[in-house]
């Protein structure tokens, strides 16, 4: 825990969510890799804001979470690391075409927050524009919808074509 930031009080809250997600395919953790405690290659542990995906699709013979972390060895550029991420570290979380996402506020690193009108709520974001910048990018385009609540289910689309007999 960070002298600076006061302590998630209830981590068990993106756990759920993230549990949620997952349910409906694959989730990706929008995480502050600089945070103590948080284990991913050498090269993008500077990032103060990384994307991780986990879906049990993947069939990760050690991915697991718990009320303190994620845990699963993930492949980046074709080799396998195991990385751990605690719960302090992620501030959003989404489906994997970011379309759907849950955002804490007030976990987002100090240079993410203008760019997205934040305070000290939870809020729920809804862009598809919602990418982590590249190397040599822009600013994403995050907004927060003020007083959304909770992510809720939508139904799947169903195709255009019927069966005709």
């Amino acid at each position: 825990m960070s002298a600076g930031k006061p302590r998630l009080p209830n981590p068990e809250v993106k756990q759920a969510v993230f549990a949620e997600v997952l349910e409906d395919g694959v989730a990706a953790l929008h995480i502050d890799a600089r945070q103590p405690g948080v284990e991913v290659p050498t090269s993008l542990r500077g990032r103060s804001w990384l994307v991780l995906n986990y879906s049990y699709r993947y069939n990760i013979d050690d991915f697991r979470f718990d009320d303190t972390a994620v845990f699963a060895s993930l492949s980046f550029s074709g080799a396998r690391y195991p990385c751990r991420v605690p719960w302090e570290a992620v501030f959003a979380i989404s489906d994997v075409r970011r379309e759907k996402a849950r955002v804490w506020a007030t976990d987002v690193p100090l240079e993410l927050r203008s760019m997205m009108m934040a305070d000290s709520a939870d809020k729920e974001v809804r862009s598809p524009a919602m990418r982590a910048p590249s190397e040599g990018g822009g600013a994403p385009g995050l907004r927060v919808i003020e007083g959304a609540g909770a992510a809720t289910k939508t139904p799947p689309k169903r195709g255009h074509l019927q069966r005709v007999k």
